[in-house]
């Protein structure tokens, strides 16, 4: 004899699948506060590179902005400059959550010689009410954000949180017309205060990573790549296919589509002459400072942990110790990449695998020289040891928890980092350390693959075999965040 189901248990049923009447979940049954997605370097956004078939920066085939929306958590995917600064990387994000143009500040723009306003989310704004309204930091569903932020994201929204917490007294002391005053962001008023609930960093860059004095070194290939690129996509006027490719997200450095008017000669030689500038080797607002442990010690003396918020890093591996020592470097143990790791991340990782600075026992193929990275002295750069071997194919493991390294005689305050275990209480204002995921490579953390063939490419103890999962199970505690 069948049984059938009581009433009661099956309406609920049909109104947790978001079947009740044909309706999809509303925005009200979403469970907790919005999660915001923040990419990393290069990273891109959901309409752009492969987005149009399916593969996006975040779940890679697997979609995970939907999976979770799916699930009940509300999501929405920022979309920054992939090659920009923290700072203008966190303005660009505060603009779109807020529904505004992009003001990165006028003290920073002259500093920097690039325009003081970027792109417009006028109307476009992340987070709307039902009339369409921007609605972040309102009271409702809206109220707080929880952001997770993949690799030099966790830097950028680390600065989303200083700035919109405690603002920017170089900004408030520059003079600004008064019809274009300062913008909130900058302003430590209440208007931004309290409105972030949690942030989660995935394999972040918080202390810099060894890599970025190799990419340094590519800047002259990086150079004539992106002036190619731009040759072929930016001829298009309305601006649809540079932008629905790969949008580099730049255009406060005037790099922008053709012109109605301008020859192909003045518009590549506009766009080589904005990269040039862009990628100078003085330029520090830029990723490659940012990325580097000097960039990070810099940032780290002025960004810190805000007491009501909750913070969660997580650090990933994805190299093993070689089996022969190196003379030249200490007689100590490479590391080397796991088998499993993609092709394209093994030339980098074999890089920092090997790579130190600033270290007298160390003399290997991979020591940092004189002038290489920004004109720096190797003297007064930081050291790196054979502490920060281990990566992930991108970034170090040593450097993932959270922000410890900062300049020498710093005396100011200092982030605190506990391991926590994923079941006690969190507490706000310090880092939350989940650990490191093993056999867990870059973008593996993030479950994007960028080929078919590299789904579930990782045979991890402690991570799950679809990162969706894992994403799953972490956004249900952060909406029992109070």
């Amino acid at each position: 004899m069948k049984r059938h189901l009581p009433a009661k248990i099956l309406l609920t049923l049909l109104i947790l699948t978001g079947i009740l009447s044909g309706c999809e979940l509303t925005q009200t049954a979403a469970k907790g506060d919005p999660i915001i997605l923040v990419h990393g370097f290069l990273g891109w956004g959901r309409d752009e590179v492969g987005g149009f078939a399916g593969h996006y920066y975040w779940g890679g085939w697997n979609d995970l902005q939907k999976i979770l929306n799916d699930e009940g958590y509300e999501t929405h995917t920022g979309v920054v400059g992939p090659f920009s600064s923290n700072w203008d990387r966190a303005c660009e994000l505060y603009a779109q959550l807020m529904g505004t143009k992009t003001d990165y500040g006028i003290a920073h723009s002259t500093k920097h010689n690039h325009d003081r306003y970027g792109r417009d989310f006028t109307g476009k704004a992340l987070l709307q009410d039902e009339s369409g309204n921007p609605d972040w930091g309102k009271d409702g569903s809206h109220k707080k954000v929880n952001l997770i932020a993949h690799s030099q994201g966790g830097h950028t929204v680390r600065i989303l949180a200083q700035l919109m917490e405690q603002g920017s007294a170089e900004e408030r002391q520059a003079v600004y017309p008064a019809d274009e005053p300062v913008s909130p962001l900058f302003s430590a008023g209440s208007g931004t205060k309290n409105m972030i609930r949690s942030i989660t960093t995935m394999t972040s860059t918080h202390n810099g990573t060894s890599l970025a004095n190799g990419v340094l070194k590519l800047v002259p290939i990086i150079e004539d790549i992106l002036v190619s690129m731009i040759a072929i996509l930016g001829i298009d006027e309305n601006e649809t296919v540079f932008d629905n490719f790969y949008d580099f997200k730049l255009q406060q450095f005037g790099l922008k589509s053709k012109q109605e008017g301008e020859s192909l000669k003045d518009y590549i030689a506009r766009c080589k002459a904005a990269i040039e500038i862009f990628l100078d080797g003085t330029r520090k607002d830029t990723c490659l400072w940012d990325l580097s442990p000097e960039g990070a010690v810099e940032q780290n003396a002025w960004v810190h942990a805000q007491p009501n918020i909750y913070y969660f890093s997580y650090a990933a591996e994805a190299t093993n110790k070689s089996d022969i020592a190196n003379a030249l470097d200490n007689w100590e143990y490479y590391q080397e990449p796991d088998n499993n790791q993609p092709v394209y991340f093994m030339p980098f990782s074999l890089m920092m695998c090997a790579y130190t600075c600033n270290d007298i026992r160390y003399n290997g193929p991979w020591k940092a020289k004189d002038g290489e990275f920004f004109h720096m002295l190797v003297k007064d750069r930081q050291v790196v040891d054979s502490t920060w071997w281990q990566n992930d194919g991108i970034v170090n493991t040593k450097s993932m928890n959270g922000p410890w390294l900062y300049p020498a005689g710093y005396t100011g305050p200092r982030d605190a980092i506990v391991d926590w275990d994923g079941e006690t209480a969190p507490q706000k204002g310090v880092w939350n350390y989940g650990g490191v995921f093993e056999n867990v490579d870059h973008f593996d953390v993030v479950g994007c693959e960028i080929f078919p063939y590299e789904r579930n490419n990782y045979n991890s103890s402690n991570f799950t075999k679809n990162a969706e999962d894992w994403y799953i199970q972490h956004a249900a505690m952060l909406a029992e965040l109070q």
